[in-house]
């Protein structure tokens, strides 16, 4: 789990070096959740964007 603030109209760029948190490589969801634990969004990826490296995912919360 990551943990931090994101404060609206700002952007964050969270980079997983594979020693705090993976994606699986058979797809999966990414959830953002608010300070009580609420969920706000999520993205759902597939296992072939796993293959390639780099590959981005934007959350947009109004």
């Amino acid at each position: 789990m990551l943990n931090g603030t994101i404060e609206f109209g700002n952007i964050a760029s969270i980079s997983l070096s594979g020693n705090m948190a993976l994606l699986g490589n058979k797809g999966g969801i990414i959830t953002l959740l608010n300070k009580d634990g609420i969920k706000i969004h999520s993205v759902s990826y597939i296992k072939r964007q796993t293959k390639q490296q780099g590959y981005n995912h934007s959350f947009l919360c109004l």
